[in-house]
């Protein structure tokens, strides 16, 4: 029961992320020196990501405060399902808050960029990579504690 919950907790947690998935900080990369930015849009790109890195950090630490609470809570021995899923509705709530910060983050970024810059910098951008039967890439090794990864039987 708890290794299924903790899965359930994961898989959240990774589809979540998922949702921003297509942001990444392109602005601190090569990247940016191929765009051929202007000075006026170097430093409006920096005054932007200034703005919002204290408020992004605060969310992500939101983020693994909440996960941390989740996880602690479902590792009790009698975990009591009230606070449970008030607990996964923190994290829901602290994931939605994050991926709206850099959602709106990631516009104001692409609004200083002109229609050519943004195109260049789509064609630019790593791919996401996926792994599995389906993907176009192989499993990652598993670790100790993967939620993929069958446990010995002395240990469910």
């Amino acid at each position: 029961m708890k290794r299924r919950l903790l899965f359930l907790v994961f898989a959240t947690s990774l589809m979540a992320f998922g949702q921003i998935r297509d942001f990444f900080p392109w602005w601190e990369t090569p990247i940016a020196r191929d765009l051929n930015l202007s000075d006026d849009q170097t430093q409006k790109i920096q005054a932007i990501v200034r703005e919002y890195r204290d408020r992004l950090i605060d969310l992500r630490a939101n983020v693994e405060k909440s996960d941390n609470q989740l996880t602690d809570l479902v590792n009790e021995d009698h975990p009591d399902s009230q606070k449970v899923n008030a607990a996964i509705e923190r994290i829901l709530t602290a994931r939605t808050e994050l991926t709206r910060a850099v959602a709106q983050m990631g516009f104001r970024l692409r609004m200083v960029l002109t229609p050519q810059q943004w195109k260049e910098l789509q064609k630019r951008r790593p791919l996401p990579q996926r792994f599995g039967p389906d993907g176009a890439g192989p499993r990652p090794p598993l670790r100790k504690g993967d939620p993929r990864r069958p446990l010995p039987e002395d240990e469910e």
